[in-house]
């Protein structure tokens, strides 16, 4: 963490939606049938990634909001399906 002045802070890009992550943005752009597939490596959340999309999907300000997937656990990481879109 720094200090940083009012000139760097204009600089940078604002999150349009907080509640948003990257794994959400990319769940919402996906159509239904497709697959995602997350590395053990990349999730270093302590959560565990079913819990975290089952929170995000029954969120009442979440992108996920009535949108069902399906998520098979791995031992190289989870593969994602999305069975629902809104």
């Amino acid at each position: 963490m720094r200090i940083i002045t009012n000139k760097e802070e204009l600089e940078l890009t604002p999150i349009k939606n907080p509640l948003s992550s990257p794994l959400n943005l990319e769940l919402a752009k996906m159509k239904v049938g497709q697959k995602l597939f997350v590395l053990k490596e990349e999730w270093t959340n302590s959560t565990p990634l079913t819990n975290i999309l089952h929170t995000a999907v029954n969120h009442s300000r979440s992108l996920l909001r009535g949108m069902k997937f399906s998520t098979q656990r791995f031992i190289e990481g989870w593969v994602i399906t999305k069975l629902k879109g809104v």
